[in-house]
This record gives C-alpha cells, sequence and structure tokens, in this order.
C-alpha cells in the first residue's frame, strides 16, 4: 500500500512541544513512505515550527474556525458543518488533541462515503477527566479542590459527553504507551493499539553520540504537573547538606507559567551555581544541550509517554524519571536509566547522588538507551500503525 492521501488534524500549532514535534515527524515519515499528508489546524503562529514543516515540503492547511469553537458544546455543530467538505477526498483522517475528533466525527455526519478516523492519542484530555488521569498531582489539596470544581461543572460534563460520544464512533485508536491505552479502557471502554510514538530514523553515527560533560538537563513546559518545584527543593537541598558536585549544573530548558516562579526561586535561594534556567532554546541548541549532558532528569507527575527520555536515548544519555505511567515504559530501571518516586524528595536525591557517584554506569546505561531508542521508539512505526489500519 502506497500513496495515501492522510489528513492529520490537530487543534492548532502555535507551540512547539512533544505533541506538535510528533506531528511534524509523523508527517515527515509518511511523506518518506510515499504517502501524501496534509496537516490541518486552526493557527500555525509559531514560525520556528512552519520552517521545519517546509523544510520537510509538508502541506499545511488552515481551518476555518477559531478558539472559539474548543470548549463550547453548541459552537462543535458549527465546526461540523464549516469542516463538512475538508476531507472526503481523503483515504484516511488522523485527529489528534482534543477537541479535533469531536470536529472530524460530526463533519462525517451528513456523508455516505467519508475517510475512516483514527484517533492518535497522546492523552485523553486531562482537564475533563482528572479523577483519572491526574491521580498524583491531585495529591495535592488546592489542586483537587480545583479540579473536582471543574468536573463537576455543567459545562464540564458537557464538554465529557461531546468526548465521549466522539471517541466511541472514531474507527480506531492508537495510544502512545500502555499506560495511555489503559486509560482509554478506562474512560471510553475501547481496546486502543499501543504504539510508542517515537523518534525519526537514527543510525550509529547520526546523530553522533556526544562528549558528557558536567552537567545535567531537564527539558519541559515549566507547569504544575512537570513537578519542577520539587526537583528545585531536592536541589536546594542537596547543596545545603554539602551533597553538590562541585562545578556540576542542572540546566532547565523550557518555558512555561511557573517561568518567573522558578526564576524568582534559584535567587532567593541563591542557586545560580548550581542550576540555570536556559528558557526555550532551537532545535540545533536543544540537540547540542542533550548530546553533551552527562544524563537527564524527567519527573513529570501522570505523564502518558514520556518523548524527553527517548530525545536523551538517541543521545546515548541515561535518564532519571518517575516510577509510573508513561516513562517507566520507556526507561528501564537500572539497564538505561533510573525510577524515582515522582512525589518523594528523599528518593529522588538519593538517585541523584547513585547518577553522580557512578558515571562509568550512567555511561553504560546510555548505550543502552541508545539502541533501545533505535530499536524501539521509531515514528516509523505510528506511520506504519496508520497505513496498517487502513489496508485492514
Amino acid at each position: 500500500m502506497s500513496g495515501l492521501k492522510i489528513a492529520i488534524v490537530h487543534p492548532s500549532l502555535d507551540t512547539y512541544g512533544g505533541a506538535e514535534k510528533i506531528i511534524l515527524w509523523l508527517a515527515s515519515a509518511l511523506k518518506a513512505q510515499g504517502h501524501q499528508p496534509t496537516v490541518f489546524a486552526c493557527s500555525f503562529n509559531n514560525q520556528a515550527l512552519r520552517k521545519l514543516f517546509a523544510a520537510q515540503k509538508i502541506t499545511l492547511q488552515q481551518l476555518p474556525l477559531t478558539r472559539y469553537v474548543f470548549n463550547w458544546v453548541y459552537r462543535f455543530d458549527v465546526a461540523a458543518w464549516l469542516l463538512r467538505n475538508y476531507f472526503i477526498d481523503f483515504d484516511l483522517i488522523n485527529v489528534h488533541h482534543y477537541p479535533s475528533a469531536i470536529w472530524v466525527t460530526r463533519a462525517r455526519h451528513d456523508h455516505k462515503h467519508f475517510p475512516k478516523i483514527v484517533w492518535t492519542c497522546h492523552e485523553p484530555p486531562r482537564s475533563l477527566y482528572a479523577p483519572v488521569l491526574v491521580r498524583q498531582q491531585r495529591l495535592d489539596p488546592r489542586f483537587r479542590e480545583q479540579s473536582d470544581r471543574e468536573y463537576h461543572s455543567a459545562q464540564f460534563q458537557k464538554l465529557r459527553d461531546a468526548d465521549l460520544k466522539a471517541v466511541t464512533v472514531v474507527d480506531h485508536i492508537i495510544a502512545n504507551s500502555m499506560y495511555t491505552a489503559a486509560c482509554v479502557r478506562q474512560i471510553y471502554g475501547r481496546q486502543a493499539e499501543t504504539v510508542y510514538f517515537g523518534l525519526p530514523e537514527i543510525t550509529a553515527n547520526n546523530p553522533p553520540p556526544g562528549n558528557p560533560q558536567n552537567y545535567a538537563v531537564w527539558v519541559g513546559r515549566l507547569e504544575a504537573y512537570k513537578n519542577v518545584s520539587l526537583l528545585l527543593d531536592v536541589c536546594r537541598q542537596l547543596r545545603d547538606q554539602g551533597h553538590w558536585p562541585s562545578g556540576f549544573q542542572l540546566k532547565l530548558i523550557g518555558q512555561g507559567p511557573l517561568a518567573s516562579e522558578v526564576d524568582t526561586y534559584i535567587q532567593t535561594q541563591r542557586l545560580q551555581t548550581e542550576l540555570q534556567r536556559t528558557g526555550f532554546v532551537d532545535e540545533p541548541a536543544l540537540e547540542q544541550l542533550l548530546s553533551n549532558a552527562a544524563f537527564g532528569i524527567y519527573l513529570p507527575l501522570d505523564e502518558p509517554m514520556g518523548l524527553v527520555p527517548m530525545e536523551l536515548g538517541r543521545y546515548g544519555r541515561a535518564c532519571l524519571v518517575s516510577d509510573c505511567c508513561g516513562p517507566s515504559e520507556v526507561v528501564m530501571d537500572g539497564v538505561t536509566g533510573l525510577h524515582a518516586k515522582a512525589l518523594d524528595a528523599d528518593d529522588i536525591a538519593r538517585k541523584l547522588r547513585w547518577l553522580w557517584n557512578h558515571p562509568d554506569e550512567v555511561r553504560h546505561w546510555g548505550a543502552a538507551a541508545r539502541m533501545r531508542t533505535h530499536e524501539k521508539f521509531k515514528i516509523s512505526n505510528l506511520a506504519q500503525a496508520l497505513v496498517n489500519y487502513h489496508a485492514s
């Protein structure tokens, strides 16, 4: 099977995060296999991302929608009517983040013949299903109170009903981890095919392994569920107890709503020597930072997959990750990195000290992570899963 016309639908491409990387890499992999992907979104306001799509000669098409159709139930039918003829000439429709599945399944209502719809599930919408999807974060009473208030609101119930109805009628679901597939079963009562979304292909020398230097990296959006606040406390504790290695630095790579809070903490706790927040960096700079790190740290709460440890593995770098959900499936404890209890500061501190004190083992784990990434975490697997489903 070759030459399929595949529509990839995502609400917006205004940021350059993990989901957007997956869509870029997926479209590129499909094109490399001889197919014709077109990426649809309401907006494409991230110039760096637009350039990357252009470099791969991926067709982008803007949907005639604005954000007013994202979270208002009565406007979903307006969106469906506007999109009713957008996808009928495609062989397959691949929807990604909420509410793409709602728009597309409702657009199908008036058609006898419509392409099959595959939901590529990065994760179900967190805000709609907080009791299932954010169990660790809900241990914080303040967050639990807010999420419960939203969960039980009439507006969120209507949005949940719309989402449940849409997922009931999509033709196939592909989940990015076994954890995500289990959440799909619990929420929607449907089976999902598990395919780790993965990275572009790597070879023995592309990208080349870097030269480990005296720093570790944390990469992500600076928001509560990424658990960066606890990590900062652990770093301060290790510094104050005299356990922080001389000259070693943790680089925090990313932006987000907690950026100013992180900057204030670093300054008030006088951690400028131990911690550096780089902010957003472009792809070449990120590759350089990852490839030359000693190891990575990624300890989010309730994370569905964990692209960061895969990217580190691509450069032969081990990673300290949360001991549950998606990251624990990506990193093999004691083989390609270490697991830590994401809400246990003492456990995180112990694991960090172990990584500092065993550099030879960490390098060995990095080599194993590179091999595992090359063998298991390839974006071509997701592209092939879409093609295989169309042929089934």
